[in-house]
């Protein structure tokens, strides 16, 4: 017998005892005819639209917010929108040729579960860049940055370069949950006692609680300053002291993971940076010097 004719042979014998895969007979066939594989199958089941085919397919940005002096301020007789971030928002959505909805009032302390709820497709009244929200959701380019500073009363100077003597059981800081300034307080004055305020409450009452004299500091930005001097001219002072506490990014907050229109809403705020178009909108806003720090352009200008 040839080699061939004896390959031959052994082929069809094995072919017998153990039909090749593929074959009407063989074992993987009769196994996906009685238990079919999802895999080799397209899903039946509609995939659920992330934000960005949400947005493109409606043409339509679903912004939630938190009122804060200078960044979203709420009329409250017409409830009107106006700051920064309103003109912001208006100018990144003539970029994009879309348009902006403002769904409503968000807490800053409820921004990841409104993401994740798709109540909302983005956050967008500059809610501070601090490291615990950063776990939850991810941030757009920053278009302004802003001191956060120790506030007490004008005639108060206990922490004037002295921001330990904060740390204290006796002393009172007045903070909103679920806002910076409580994860300040936690992190770097936990002896402290605090006064705590809900979630919503606007930044200003912060300050009253301390010129009220119901707290003895309270850990805020000067945009939140202006907006109280206008009503209570030299009632309450910066601390002293040689840095400030934090400086945060002022950014529109998405879902976590959702690169796709992550990417979309960076590109269209890094053109209004570099055209100057935010420049315009902070000069426009600031009514106090350090009000708002600006950010970098993404060049550098050729002499």
């Amino acid at each position: 017998m040839s080699i061939e004719h004896a390959w031959l042979n052994s082929k069809n014998n094995i072919n017998s005892a153990y039909p090749i895969v593929g074959e009407p007979h063989g074992p993987f066939y009769c196994f996906i005819a009685f238990f079919p594989l999802p895999f080799l199958y397209p899903s039946s089941q509609a995939q659920t639209p992330d934000g960005y085919d949400r947005v493109i397919a409606s043409g339509t940005l679903k912004c939630g917010y938190a009122p804060w002096p200078g960044l979203i301020d709420v009329d409250p007789n017409t409830k009107k929108l106006s700051g920064v971030f309103y003109d912001y928002l208006n100018e990144l959505a003539r970029t994009m040729e879309i348009k902006v909805e403002w769904v409503g009032e968000v807490p800053f302390g409820e921004i990841p579960q409104a993401l994740n709820a798709g109540k909302i497709d983005a956050h967008c009244s500059g809610a501070w860049t601090n490291p615990i929200r950063g776990k939850f959701v991810d941030m757009i380019t920053p278009v302004s940055y802003q001191y956060v500073t120790a506030f007490a009363r004008a005639d108060d100077k206990r922490f004037d370069n002295n921001l330990d003597g904060i740390n204290k059981p006796e002393i009172k800081v007045s903070v909103i949950d679920g806002e910076s300034s409580s994860a300040i307080a936690a992190t770097s004055f936990s002896k402290a006692t605090l006064i705590s305020n809900p979630q919503g409450t606007d930044g200003i009452q912060m300050l009253m609680d301390v010129i009220t004299s119901k707290a003895d500091v309270a850990f805020t930005d000067y945009t939140t300053l202006a907006k109280v001097m206008k009503t209570n001219p030299g009632k309450v002072k910066a601390v002293e002291s040689p840095y400030p506490l934090q400086v945060f990014g002022n950014p529109i907050w998405v879902k976590k993971g959702e690169n796709r229109l992550k990417n979309s809403l960076d590109l269209a705020t890094m053109q209004l940076i570099n055209d100057g178009s935010i420049e315009k909108i902070l000069a426009r806003h600031e009514t106090m010097k350090g009000m708002f720090l600006r950010p970098n352009t993404g060049y550098q200008k050729s002499y």
